[in-house]
């Protein structure tokens, strides 16, 4: 009797130790890992186990069986949050479930637009940053219900994304997205802005979509005043545009060298074929090219050619452009020839 009471004590004892055991690795022990922080992310549609897969293959968690009973044990608290998270070594399965829960060690991610990019360029960029729905954002650009919202008279937000350093969260919802950086440029153009454009004939829509063709003209800071005074020079006087930056724009496969087909295709964004500005900026500027229209040389250039280095050279009349066309011509052949030798 004695035998089969030591016996049961053993094996209670030895089931003790067993829940002691499971218990402190499931509840209490500490994930330690050599980072001071790990990232991961929980996506839309992410189940329990997929997070602990993931959990798991980061090391972030030692075990997958203690942390699926710690989970077991602690339901309540809701589903896990979607984002980026940021854990820190030393966490145990509990307090890991809890900023779970909670969504306290979501972190924001630093997506970069740079300046120039076109609704559809950005909408890549936030895919890729963000996993956000990309045709979902370009629809909402067009969608005339969603642009009323801004009080913008446009058929599109394009040059209303203002280009710059974005603090967002994992797959936040694209309306969030393209309210934030709409805010931005309403920042960026304030009132005293907005009379300067008045000034110089401009409404707020114009003045982006002039800037957004100063922006894909140059790069060069020193040349965007004058460059900005050509075309409203030609505005002035009632001349084509001519702009070769809106023919890239509604050409499928920009940027790309232009050809003749391209200066006749059928498009209000033509600036070949319609006088005066195209229906909306063709692509989204910074403040710079903002300031170099409000700040235009004043001139009496109408023409402009690339110079075949880094920058452009500029002329009054269509016989001096032509004579500067051909020397430009002159050159790219010299060059081709010295690069083939």
């Amino acid at each position: 009797m004695k035998k089969f009471f030591g016996t049961l004590g053993i094996i209670f004892l030895i089931l003790i130790t067993s829940i002691v055991f499971i218990a402190y690795k499931s509840f209490f022990a500490k994930n330690i890992f050599p980072e001071k922080n790990k990232f991961f992310f929980v996506s839309k549609g992410m189940k329990y186990d997929d997070v602990i897969k993931i959990l798991k293959q980061k090391k972030i968690i030692q075990d997958n069986f203690y942390f699926s009973i710690a989970l077991k044990v602690f339901p309540i608290g809701g589903n896990f949050r979607i984002g980026k998270y940021s854990i820190s070594s030393r966490l145990n399965n509990v307090e890991i479930i809890k900023l779970l829960r909670s969504g306290g060690a979501i972190v924001p991610i630093t997506v970069v637009i740079p300046p120039g990019t076109t609704i559809k360029q950005q909408a890549k960029i936030f895919r890729k940053n963000l996993e956000i729905d990309s045709s979902r954002f370009v629809n909402l650009v067009f969608d005339k219900k969603f642009i009323s919202k801004f009080n913008i008279d446009a058929n599109s937000l394009e040059g209303y994304l203002y280009p710059a350093n974005y603090e967002l969260m994992w797959q936040m919802n694209e309306e969030t997205i393209l309210e934030t950086q709409v805010k931005k440029i309403f920042s960026v153009i304030d009132e005293k802005i907005l009379q300067r454009a008045e000034k110089i004939g401009l409404n707020m829509h114009e003045l982006l979509t002039l800037a957004s063709i100063v922006q894909g003209e140059t790069r060069l800071e020193s040349e965007m005043p004058r460059v900005a005074g050509v075309y409203l020079n030609r505005l002035k006087k009632g001349i084509y545009l001519q702009a070769d930056p809106t023919i890239q724009y509604i050409i499928p496969d920009s940027p790309r060298r232009l050809f003749l087909k391209d200066y006749k295709i059928p498009s209000l964004f033509n600036t070949y074929l319609h006088k005066g500005l195209p229906p909306t900026p063709i692509n989204n500027p910074t403040k710079k090219y903002i300031d170099a229209v409000l700040n235009y040389e004043k001139h009496n250039y109408l023409f402009f050619v690339y110079n075949g280095i880094d920058g452009h050279t500029f002329t009054r009349t269509y016989a001096e452009h032509l004579v500067e066309v051909r020397k430009l011509r002159e050159f790219l052949k010299e060059k081709a020839k010295l690069s083939e030798q």
